[in-house]
């Protein structure tokens, strides 16, 4: 079996793709879960930055750039980081059993290393300082890793804001600590300050404004006229939830109010408020409210 990625031919490959964020609404990034078994890899140039996490697996790695090896144990929780332009020699793993391994795929586009994503201390150039390094651990982009493999699994309403932060910190993380300069130029990681009271009311009139409508991290950053990576910690200060989880219960909250006041269709009201579908509409709304949809139209006539 021959699968094309990068320009180059896995040989020999076992690989089941279990779920992927093709199709959604995600900014800048995109994701797979795969069921891979032993591989050799040939010579091909990485094409975006990729970070790979390793899950369920045991075996050995081995890689080749420019003359170097690199050769790790494929450990729960190791990651492996192949920056965008770096020309691969070969790429082979060995499993430890016929069941192979879990792995999750996260392909970052220039723009997350960007100073409109990260800040003024950032830009598209620092991508080309970062480390062709792996067999490391890192617990925070673990957690990251996990989260957005959770969210492909089970898709939530406001999981495109989730993503586009967490993707935010993911790659203000690598340039923190994977460059050939880290600390340098790279976005600080310090304990973020809150929105003013004039940014955070602005912003929370757009999200109502919005609610409907296309949500994006990008637009409401934009709205506090901050990059990213720190209007999303900022909101949080100043808040107490994130961007999406505020988001999220303000879009249930729309949906009691529509289920309520407007002879909607149930579906209509899902989508309106940028569930993918009625079955995702209906297991959080149950999740928060305690009945589906139907039920709580109900029980109100």
């Amino acid at each position: 079996m021959e699968l094309n990625k990068g320009g180059a031919k896995y040989k020999n490959v076992t690989s089941e793709l279990l779920s992927s964020s093709r199709g959604r609404d995600w900014s800048g990034v995109y994701a797979e879960l795969r069921a891979n078994g032993d591989f050799h890899l040939t010579s091909f140039v990485q094409q975006t930055t990729e970070v790979v996490l390793l899950t369920q697996t045991s075996g050995v790695i081995t890689r080749s750039a420019g003359g170097a090896v690199q050769e790790a144990n494929a450990a729960d929780g190791t990651i492996w980081l192949c920056p965008n332009g770096v020309p691969t020699d070969f790429l082979k793993t060995s499993h430890a059993s016929s069941a192979g391994s879990k792995v999750i795929h996260l392909y970052l586009n220039p723009g997350h290393f960007s100073s409109r994503a990260l800040g003024d201390a950032a830009d598209e150039s620092l991508e080309a300082d970062l480390k062709w390094i792996g067999g490391f651990r890192d617990p925070l982009m673990e957690q990251i890793g996990l989260a957005i493999a959770a969210e492909m699994e089970t898709e939530t309403s406001s999981g495109n804001l989730f993503v586009e932060t967490l993707t935010n910190t993911l790659a203000a993380r690598l340039l923190h600590n994977y460059t050939c300069s880290s600390g340098d130029r790279s976005p600080a990681l310090s304990v973020p300050k809150g929105l003013d009271s004039q940014r955070l009311r602005r912003v929370l009139d757009f999200i109502e404004a919005n609610l409907e409508g296309d949500l994006t991290i990008e637009r409401m950053a934009s709205t506090a006229c901050l990059s990213r990576f720190h209007f999303a910690r900022a909101f949080k200060a100043s808040t107490g939830q994130a961007p999406h989880q505020y988001v999220s219960n303000r879009r249930l909250e729309r949906a009691k109010s529509l289920i309520w006041g407007a002879d909607r269709s149930l579906a209509d009201i899902a989508y309106s408020l940028n569930f993918s579908s009625h079955a995702n509409f209906t297991r959080a709304f149950r999740r928060i409210v305690g009945q589906t949809p139907g039920e709580f139209r109900r029980s109100l006539r």
